[in-house]
């Protein structure tokens, strides 16, 4: 058996009765047929050639030869897919690749008891994120405490500290930020725990994984009983406690460390092309440089990157909405837009004071377009006739605008399927709004409040989505009602998809950029910090 690297599977998939009953018979003993014995490596580059993992694929796939066949080995973390592509011979004993097939197979490796001891990684970590939530809760009660206090609501302090109390209001932004940065990363470690450490994949990670969260813990409890501890469950607790916040520590620097690490890596390949160093992508062209050279390039690269987050945050963006029918053949039909969103800070920083007086913003003679994640990593769901779901479609929110719908084919959506698509969008939406209407009765928030509500309701949520849903089935019936195509062709099978295009009308300029990271590092941060250090 030869086993070599290989990628994720871009070819159709067939069904392959032959295949099947082929795997029905006794195996021959693993050896491969004299047609298959005398592969030569062209043969093997051009098969690895035509299957390319992506990187969304955690563990990159394998290709294996076995039996006469090749198999593309592709695993998820709860299963494994096999394709196992069939090569016949023809009458002279060679291989006939015109009537080769591949057959599709789906297994799940692992045992019930490796998912029990996912499952206990994944609740030990959920205790410690619970504890670490308890813990950034009271900062936070604690800091919306001492604003009455400074107000002068206190019996230990009457007078009012206007200074402490803009210290407290400006370190808010701060302390919310980080906290819920600090939730993001203990959600991430509990997902990570559940996998086994899938995020940094490697033998070391799994032996750290195995002795914080089992053999260390088990084997403190196992000594204690033996020395005759009063309290053994406690001192396992505390050991257990400190092992998970020390290996979360770990994790979330190794975590940060990673993704600077990909930030300084991606503006070097993208903007420091034509520089004679570069550290990052290729670290040979820095070997004979100094240390002070070598942190002098880096901050440059620290630079950009900062003025890149900058002018993304503060420029002014236009966003257009179309629905798209697109086939094989034809292509893109319909490109234009059914909805223009243009946001009020991009007609602010359009005015002239902003542009030409105070040189704030710069107008773009040509709009510049912006990619977002799913773009960059071309991920796109598709939903077919099949892998449909009025539950996942009530709980996917905004990102089922974005799927692929499967219009004509053999897994072609149906009319009804389409319909409560709409209905359960539309049913979402009024419950959400009913739900908000409720509560402003219950808390007694008046009839006109409740009604400014309803209307607002009305004309910015609801009557919109009717909108949508409206011309999302209108295309569908259009895209139905063409007779030059098949049901059952699948070359011709058409898809509807809507596309946001995010386009850049103007950016902030360079020293504008740095005037905000100023502002925001003197009355975000040493404001507060400065003052929490004199008042003790």
């Amino acid at each position: 058996m030869d086993e070599e690297d290989g990628t994720a599977c871009t070819t159709p998939l067939l069904e392959d009765p032959e295949v099947e009953a082929e795997s029905q018979q006794p195996p021959r003993m693993g050896l491969l047929p004299p047609s298959m014995s005398n592969l030569d490596s062209i043969t093997r580059k051009e098969e690895a050639a035509a299957f390319q993992s992506h990187f969304t694929l955690r563990i990159p796939t394998s290709t294996v030869h076995f039996r006469g066949n090749i198999l593309r080995i592709i695993d998820t973390e709860q299963e494994q897919i096999i394709l196992q592509q069939k090569i016949p011979t023809d009458d002279d004993g060679g291989m006939d690749s015109k009537k080769a097939k591949v057959v599709v197979k789906r297994l799940s490796p692992g045992t019930y008891g490796y998912r029990m001891l996912r499952v206990g990684y994944a609740l030990i970590a959920i205790l410690f994120m619970g504890f670490l939530f308890v813990v950034c809760f009271q900062i936070l009660l604690f800091l919306f405490a001492a604003l009455p206090v400074e107000a002068g609501y206190s019996s230990s302090q009457s007078s009012v500290s206007g200074l402490a109390i803009v210290s407290t209001l400006l370190s808010i932004p701060l302390m919310i930020y980080g906290m819920s940065s600090l939730m993001s990363l203990c959600s991430a470690f509990v997902v990570d725990a559940f996998h086994g450490g899938a995020l940094f994949r490697s033998t070391i990670v799994e032996v750290m994984y195995m002795m914080v969260f089992l053999v260390i813990p088990m084997t403190t409890f196992a000594v204690a009983l033996m020395a005759g501890h009063a309290e053994s469950w406690r001192l396992t607790s505390g050991v257990w406690g400190i092992l998970v916040l020390i290996l979360f520590c770990v994790w979330g620097l190794a975590v940060t460390y990673r993704e600077v690490y990909s930030c300084f890596w991606l503006v070097e390949k993208h903007y420091f092309q034509g520089c004679d160093v570069q550290l990052l992508t290729s670290p040979s062209s820095g070997a004979n440089l100094s240390w002070r050279e070598k942190m002098r390039h880096l901050v440059k690269i620290a630079k950009k990157a900062l003025l890149l987050t900058q002018t993304s945050r503060y420029a002014g963006i236009w966003r257009e909405r179309y629905q798209v029918t697109a086939s094989s053949d034809a292509g893109l039909l319909n490109m234009d837009p059914v909805e223009q969103r243009k946001s009020i800070y991009s007609w602010i920083s359009r005015i002239s004071v902003f542009t030409d007086k105070l040189k704030f913003f710069k107008v773009l003679e040509v709009p510049k377009r912006v990619y977002g994640p799913s773009e960059v990593r071309d991920i796109i769901p598709f939903v077919t006739r099949d892998n449909w779901s009025m539950q996942r479609l009530w709980c996917a929110g905004d990102t089922r605008l974005h799927s692929v719908v499967v219009a004509r084919g053999p897994s072609r959506l149906t009319l009804d399927q389409i319909k409560l698509s709409s209905w359960v969008s539309l049913a979402s939406t009024l419950l959400a709004t009913l739900l908000a209407f409720g509560g402003l009765v219950w808390s007694g928030g008046g009839v006109t409040v409740s009604i400014i509500v309803a209307v607002l309701a009305v004309f910015c949520c609801i009557w919109p989505l009717i909108g949508n849903n409206r011309r999302m089935l209108d295309m569908y019936e259009g895209v139905r009602s063409d007779t030059n195509q098949s049901d059952d062709d699948e070359r011709g099978a058409n898809t509807i998809y809507q596309v946001w295009k995010t386009v850049r009308v103007t950016e902030p300029t360079e020293y504008y950029c740095y005037f905000r990271v100023a502002v925001e590092i003197i009355f975000l941060f040493l404001w507060p910090f400065v003052s929490m250090c004199v008042a003790n």
